[in-house]
């Protein structure tokens, strides 16, 4: 009888042994190898039209991704289809058209392209117009116009002045 109990006792202590060594250690062992992540680090809340806006994102391995910008969580608009993306920190450089239309609700949205189930989203964007391009714009314009018209009068007085000749004159008699 005390072998019997012996041999239970210590058939559970192996058995509680082996209970804690594996739950210490998640299932699988290396999930986070198996599991891809995007995260999109946080672009300015305010995006202007007109400049160019770095987009940058952190992933776990290497694929192709695509960038994605959404409004109000519907799909608005594809930024880049394929952008190639390695472990680490990647970056993607955005020219934002001047005529994009503006307003909040935005969210940029980064994508595997081979796993479509594994993406980041940015928090919610504002994309303004840049009024200082405008006003750039206007000034440039303007200088055209005060240059043309400067290149006009400079040809005007630059002309040689001429009189008009004296009328022969009349034969005599006549």
């Amino acid at each position: 009888m005390k072998k019997k109990l012996f041999v239970l006792a210590c058939g559970m202590l192996v058995s509680s042994y082996t209970l804690f060594a594996n739950a210490a250690v998640p299932y699988p062992r290396h999930a986070a190898d198996t599991l891809k992540t995007i995260r999109i680090e946080q672009p300015q809340s305010v995006i202007f039209t007109g400049k160019e806006q770095i987009i940058t994102w952190s992933c776990n391995f290497n694929d192709t991704v695509q960038i994605d910008l959404y409004k109000s969580e519907l799909f608005y608009a594809t930024i880049e289809y394929r952008v190639p993306s390695r472990k680490g920190l990647n970056s993607y450089a955005w020219s934002v058209p001047a005529n994009f239309p503006k307003g909040g609700g935005y969210r940029l949205v980064i994508r595997s392209i081979s796993d479509v189930d594994v993406n980041g989203k940015s928090n919610l964007l504002t994309i303004k117009s840049d009024s200082k391009s405008k006003r750039k714009f206007i000034w440039i314009a303007g200088g055209l116009v005060l240059a043309a018209g400067l290149a006009f009068l400079g040809i005007q007085l630059a002309k040689p002045k001429t009189k008009a000749l004296p009328e022969p004159p009349l034969p005599e008699g006549q």
